[in-house]
């Protein structure tokens, strides 16, 4: 049951902050999902394998998960800042985040979108994820509270290829392109059991002045599709 609200502010934070969803899908107009996807493609070189392969610690264990980042500490700095060394004793303020221009100078349609278009700004992490063919990510868990958080864009989602959220089931991306902002807290696996590379975006960035009428119209989008 939906809380009745006063104001468009107050159901947007509601929906972010309070309804403990485990995702909420954005509709992005404009949004160049098969120029990203051959831009990633032609970077494949730079991907670096996210969080160690290390079967000791079942929920990070992976087999082809790896990343790059389009705006971050460095192209090759895919995690989060904390978990490197040198940043031990830092806060994120301390980070020098910024576009890595081994990517962006050969993606100039992703820079552009995400600099222009998408309903985000002051970047932290922005990156392209790759899973290999059959590859897969064990279940884990990222963020210790209920939030909706990170938004994860899929540039392709092959059939076969799946995003499992505990007591959610499969979040329903979509081959040609589509947009979700994930709760974390919720236990999450992939698995892509097809011959093609599975490549999405996630984006860590605060919202801009467009951001609240996106959730808005993606609100109501939905609303009209399903009652």
């Amino acid at each position: 049951m939906i809380p009745k609200f006063h104001t468009d502010e107050e159901l947007v934070y509601w929906i972010m902050h309070k309804s403990n969803l485990p995702y909420f899908q954005l509709f992005l107009p404009d949004c160049p999902y098969s120029l990203m996807l051959k831009e990633a493609i032609a970077i494949k070189e730079l991907f670096v394998s996210h969080r160690d392969d290390d079967s000791s610690q079942e929920e990070y264990a992976h087999k082809g998960w790896r990343s790059v980042c389009i705006h971050g500490e460095s192209y090759d700095r895919t995690e989060s800042y904390n978990g490197y060394p040198d940043n031990q004793g830092k806060t994120e303020k301390d980070i020098n985040y910024k576009w890595c221009n081994e990517v962006v100078d050969n993606c100039p349609e992703t820079l552009r979108y995400f600099k222009e278009v998408f309903p985000q700004q002051d970047y932290r992490r922005l990156r392209f994820m790759w899973l290999d063919p059959h590859g897969y990510i064990q279940p884990h868990i990222d963020f210790p509270f209920s939030i909706l958080g990170p938004i994860n864009i899929s540039l392709n989602n092959p059939e076969g290829c799946e995003f499992k959220m505990e007591n959610a089931g499969i979040v329903p991306f979509k081959d040609e392109g589509s947009a979700f902002i994930m709760n974390l807290s919720y236990a999450h696996s992939v698995t892509n059991n097809s011959d093609i590379p599975r490549i999405h975006i996630i984006s860590h960035g605060k919202p801009n002045k467009n951001f609240n009428k996106i959730v808005l119209d993606s609100y109501k989008m939905y609303v009209d599709q399903n009652y």
